[in-house]
C-alpha cells in the first residue's frame, strides 16, 4: 500500500491536490492523509512524523500541497520499483551526487551532478517551463533528494526520522532525512514519475537559519558524493528551463 502524506494549510488546496494523487496513481492500493496545519501548528518535520504515524502503507510519499502528477501509473511504478530494489530507501524526482556545507543548498553542486526534471509554473501570464537537471532519463543514485516530492520505504524509519527539533520550520527536512538514510540505504532520482511545482523554493531568514543548523549536524560528514570522492571541481554547470516544446525562456539558468 502507498500512503501519500500531504502537510495542508488550505482544505480547498487539498482537494485538488488529493484528487489529482487518486486519479493519476494507477492500479494500486492508496491513501491520501492531510495534516491540517490551517493554524500553523506543524513544521514539516513534525507534520510527516505525524502522518507516518497516521499511515498503513509499505510505502510513504511526501509531497507538497501544490504538487501535481502529470502521468498515469506513477503508483504501480513505484511499488514495482521499490519490490525490485530491496537497497532502495528513498526515491525522489530531482537530486544530487554532491552535497557541499557552504552552501548546503541540494542544487549548488550543478550539472553534471544533478539529476532529474520538473515542470515548473510561473506566476506572471500561467506559463509553464521544465526546469532541467539534466538531459539524461532513467534513474541516478544521489546522495539527496528534493523534498517537493520523494518516497520512503516504511522500514527506512526504523533507524531515521524527521528531526522537528533541530528542523522546526520548512527547510532542510528533506537533506537531513537523506543525510541520516544514506550510509543504510540507495537514494535515487527518477525521471519515471513527472510532477508539476507550482512554486518556487524560498531563501528567506528562516532558510538561511535552518542552513546554519544544517551545517551543525552535518558538517563533519560534508562534502558527501555518491562515490565518496569528492570531484576537484564541485560547482558544475546550472540547470536550465525548457518550455513545454523545449524552447529556451530568455532567462534560462537559474
Amino acid at each position: 500500500m502507498i500512503s501519500v502524506i500531504i502537510c495542508s494549510r488550505l482544505e480547498t488546496d487539498f482537494n485538488l491536490v488529493r484528487r489529482n494523487v487518486l486519479r493519476t496513481a494507477g492500479d494500486c492500493d492508496l491513501e491520501v492523509i492531510r495534516i491540517d496545519n490551517t493554524n500553523n501548528t506543524y513544521g514539516i518535520c513534525a507534520a510527516y512524523n505525524q502522518g507516518v504515524l497516521e499511515s498503513k502503507g509499505n510505502i510513504l510519499v511526501f509531497m507538497h500541497e501544490d504538487v501535481f502528477h502529470l502521468e498515469f501509473g506513477w503508483g504501480r511504478a513505484l511499488e514495482n520499483k521499490f519490490a525490485s530494489e530491496p537497497s532502495l530507501g528513498i526515491l525522489g524526482v530531482a537530486g544530487t551526487q554532491v552535497l557541499v556545507a557552504s552552501p548546503p543548498l541540494w542544487s549548488w553542486a550543478g550539472r553534471p551532478y544533478l539529476f532529474g526534471k520538473v515542470v515548473h509554473e510561473l506566476d506572471e501570464g500561467n506559463r509553464f517551463f521544465m526546469t532541467v537537471f539534466s538531459t539524461d532519463s532513467g534513474e541516478r543514485e544521489v546522495v539527496a533528494v528534493d523534498g517537493c516530492w520523494f518516497a520512503i520505504r516504511r522500514e527506512v524509519f526504523d533507524s531515521c526520522h524527521f528531526d522537528a527539533e533541530t528542523f522546526p520550520g520548512f527547510h532542510f527536512y528533506d537533506l537531513d532525512f537523506c543525510m541520516q538514510a544514506r550510509l543504510r540505504w540507495k537514494i535515487l532520482a527518477s525521471t519515471q514519475i513527472l510532477i508539476k511545482h507550482c512554486s518556487p523554493g524560498s531563501f528567506d531568514e528562516a532558510w538561511k537559519n535552518a542552513a546554519q543548523s544544517f551545517r551543525t549536524k552535518w558538517g563533519n560528514q560534508l562534502p558527501a558524493t555518491t562515490s565518496g570522492i569528492v570531484p576537484p571541481a564541485i560547482r558544475g554547470s546550472d540547470y536550465f528551463n525548457v518550455d513545454l516544446k523545449g524552447r529556451v525562456p530568455q532567462a534560462t539558468l537559474l
